[in-house]
């Protein structure tokens, strides 16, 4: 639909870094009491705010891996499994 595929690869992991760093500063300055909100996504998925910032990060170093692999990336991961549920 965007057509990344079509498009530079350094453009579009600009973009990518450029969204991530802002999702971080934006989630930087959430309330820590704020993180058990519960969210609801779709009919009958139901976590907290904290479960879901953990599964983006999560899903953000799966696809690192699968960019990544084979290659001698020094990368730190959290340690966390995708997907969490």
């Amino acid at each position: 639909m965007q057509h990344y595929h079509e498009s530079v690869a350094a453009h579009t992991l600009v973009l990518w870094a450029a969204l991530n760093r802002h999702l971080a500063y934006v989630v930087g300055h959430v309330p820590h009491e704020k993180l058990s909100m519960r969210c609801h996504i779709g009919p009958s998925w139901k976590v907290s705010l904290e479960e879901l910032l953990l599964d983006y990060v999560a899903h953000m170093e799966h696809h690192l891996r699968q960019v990544f692999e084979g290659e001698r990336a020094t990368i730190r991961y959290s340690g966390l499994v995708y997907p969490l549920y």
